[in-house]
């Protein structure tokens, strides 16, 4: 018997006296857990693992998605982990023991589904810097082995494709499987799927636990003296061998480690394997399921008495009235001694991570493989990477939540050739200065890429950011955060919904179900019934209209009202709107001579920018010229041509007008699947902490629509 011996391939050449890969998942839901049970991605060690395994995400419409809102956050600040440990590789997975098979039947059920899902999964996982998937399906029916195997083919060759045309390493696929023979023979055409596998994680616990009526270890690594019939089979040794039979290469077959323990409730006197047992033990102190203690639960209750099953090759303890198995550092020695290509272990938040339980010192279950598997000091040679200049952590996590978070338009981005000395002060952004609608954003390499404004902006380095120009008019702003705890207030999809607590602000819902809080202008309140922000209907200030004889100045609201006889010109008008956005260019009209008292009048305007022109006015024969006027709305440029009228004296009076404008919902684009879309840029540019402010600032143009509830006097 030897060692596990696998060489892993990175981008340098690495050396260590054995190598072997120990793949560790983190719970998320451990951030939950009470006092010290709590367990965050902060408190992981990224140097005791080869690979890192975010536990889990979800499936809504058959794409890949966050399962919380809150998660976003910590894929990033997981991904970060990578800084500490440039040889790390990090998964996301997908599924889980909880999640069934429903999701995963649909969305595998059908090639145009398959497609949709993969596609998904390959903008997230690039988006946030994850290096591969571990497919968590449990478990496959034998009506779900053909469809799957079809997933994990196609999932390789997409991997594979994605890969090759964007010059990058390709995404890492790896599944989590039975470790049940029924099951396995079930669900699972093992020789076909581990063609398309990179890593197989065999399930090798919970073979038995307090859902039997007799004591039982749920992780033994042989065949113990009291199995008989199918129990045979469940054991550690038989599932890897009976995958490694059945096709699966030995060094694709990962053995699993649970650093838990399944408690029994005694119903007799006897404590031995086998004696008689009426239902789970107590509720974990910290984890709070009843019959699961974390390892570091197993030393907490007092009286603990452990013993070993010879057989078996694991120990269990025995408190009081209640059984527990598990696995200890002389079980684990005795486990890894077997040829496969390495181990994993559920989970990370189990381990002892605080040093205060064990009397073994921080993290003894998860070191203990370290150190079977992943032993000595890894040499790192031939990787000018590493010298370069790193932001820090903090930089990191904010830059690509606020990338991932923000939706900007998109922005054409190439390497600019010959760059010369634009890089020469480090990473940043740097102005074009052969075109102020562009500029360069330098990564840590040196590279200069080039990226350009939306249309009508330019960049200015005094803030690092896409703006108007200086000849640009002002535009309000809104506030954009991310609900926390949003609950189900997405659960109807993408779109834009009231906010129960206030009604002058709406959630924003885009395509992952994160709902992001946005607040309406000033004064105004959110309607459902059009999706946007408008006057409350207790609203009574209307714009006023002031006349005076001539020579006369007129100030008039966007309305038009026009006195018989009237002769007026007024030349065709050009509206430019980007999509989803319409303007209406406002006209001016002077009144003929003649004596008129206008009708009150409530005109009720469409989602436009209008802007009130000055107009001069002299007695007879008088001349008005309404002045050429460029309004720009998101952004549109208008021009009224002028206009001639020539009238006797008049007296007019305009009647009050009230006008109320709703919004175009400005919010529109991040309905869009836009998200995972700006993503993929983001493993070049890392340094990236002054884009926060081009993609923040680049929403201002929509905030133009909003004008005409702010119409000048």
């Amino acid at each position: 018997i030897i060692p596990v011996l696998l060489v892993v391939a990175t981008p340098c050449e690495l050396h260590t006296s054995s190598t072997s890969r120990l793949m560790c998942y983190y719970n998320s839901k451990a951030e939950g857990r009470p006092a010290v049970g709590k367990f965050r991605v902060s408190d992981i060690d990224p140097n005791k693992c080869t690979h890192l395994i975010f536990a889990f995400s979800d499936i809504r419409k058959n794409e890949l998605v966050p399962t919380a809102v809150n998660d976003v956050q910590q894929y990033i600040e997981f991904n970060a982990l990578k800084q500490r440990n440039p040889l790390l590789k990090t998964l996301l997975a997908v599924g889980g023991e909880k999640f069934g098979t429903e999701k995963f039947r649909t969305m595998a059920g059908s090639q145009e589904n398959r497609e949709v899902f993969i596609k998904s999964v390959i903008k997230l996982l690039r988006a946030i810097n994850f290096d591969g998937l571990n497919l968590d399906w449990r478990y496959p029916a034998e009506e779900d082995k053909q469809i799957f195997t079809k997933l994990c083919k196609e999932l390789e060759t997409a991997f594979v494709d994605e890969g090759t045309s964007n010059n990058q390493e390709r995404l890492i696929l790896a599944t989590s499987v039975s470790a049940e023979k029924s099951t396995i023979d079930a669900g699972y055409d093992v020789k076909h799927i581990a063609m398309h596998l990179d890593f197989i994680n065999v399930l090798t616990f919970d073979f038995h636990g307090p859902w039997e009526s007799v004591t039982a270890h749920h992780s033994p690594l042989f065949q113990g003296s009291q199995d008989t019939g199918d129990a045979i089979y469940s054991n550690t040794a038989f599932a890897l061998e009976y995958w490694r039979d059945q096709g699966a290469p030995e060094e694709k077959l990962n053995m699993g480690f649970g650093a838990f323990g399944r408690a029994f409730y005694l119903s007799s006197s006897s404590s031995a394997v086998g004696a008689p047992a009426s239902g789970p033990g107590d509720d974990g102190c910290f984890t709070g399921e009843e019959g699961f203690w974390a390892y570091y639960e197993v030393f907490l209750h007092g009286g603990v008495q452990t013993h070993f099953i010879s057989d078996q090759k694991v120990p269990y303890a025995t408190t009081y009235s209640q059984w527990v198995g598990f696995d200890d550092t002389t079980s684990i020695n005795t486990k890894v001694t077997n040829k496969f290509g390495g181990a994993f272990v559920w989970s990370l938040d189990l381990d002892d991570f605080t040093g205060q339980f064990c009397n073994q010192g921080k993290c003894p279950f998860v070191s203990q493989l370290h150190n079977l598997l992943v032993p000595g000091k890894q040499l790192i040679k031939n990787c000018p990477y590493l010298k370069k200049k790193k932001n820090s952590i903090s930089e990191y996590i904010s830059n690509h939540l606020t990338q991932y978070l923000t939706v900007s338009p998109t922005t054409d981005t190439t390497t600019a050739s010959g760059s010369g000395g634009v890089c020469s002060e480090g990473p940043g952004l740097y102005p074009n200065p052969s075109d102020p609608h562009s500029y360069y954003n330098c990564d840590n390499f040196g590279v200069a890429h080039h990226q350009v404004c939306p249309p009508s902006l330019v960049f200015r380095d005094s803030c690092k950011c896409c703006d108007f120009s200086t000849t640009e008019t002002s535009h309000p702003k809104t506030t954009t955060t991310t609900a926390s705890g949003s609950g189900g207030l997405c659960s109807e999809g993408p779109g834009l919904y009231p906010n129960p607590s206030d009604p002058h602000s709406y959630y924003n819902c885009d395509n992952f179900g994160v709902a992001h809080h946005q607040v309406c202008p000033p004064s105004l309140v959110f309607r459902d019934s059009c999706k946007c922000c408008d006057f409350s209907t207790t609203e009574t200030s209307q714009p006023k209209t002031t006349t005076t004889s001539p020579p006369t100045t007129t100030t008039a609201a966007p309305t038009t009202t026009t006195a018989a006889p009237t002769t007026t010109t007024t030349a065709p008008t050009t509206t430019t709107a980007l999509p989803t956005t319409t303007t209406a260019v406002p006209t001016t009209t002077t009144a003929a001579p003649t004596t008129t008292t206008a009708a009150p009048t409530t005109t009720t305007a469409a989602p436009t920018t209008t802007t009130a022109l000055p107009t001069t006015t002299t007695a007879a024969p008088t001349t008005t010229t309404a002045l050429p006027t460029t309004t720009t709305a998101a952004p549109t440029t208008t021009t009224a041509a002028p206009t001639t009228t020539t009238a006797a004296p008049t007296t007019t009076t305009a009647a009050p007008t009230t006008t109320t404008a709703a919004l175009q919902q400005p919010q529109l684009p991040l309905q869009q699947p836009q998200l995972p879309l700006q993503q993929p840029q983001l493993p070049l540019l890392q340094p990236q902490l002054p884009l926060q402010q081009p993609q923040l600032l680049l929403q201002q143009p929509q905030l133009l629509l909003q004008q005409p509830q702010h119409q000048a006097l």
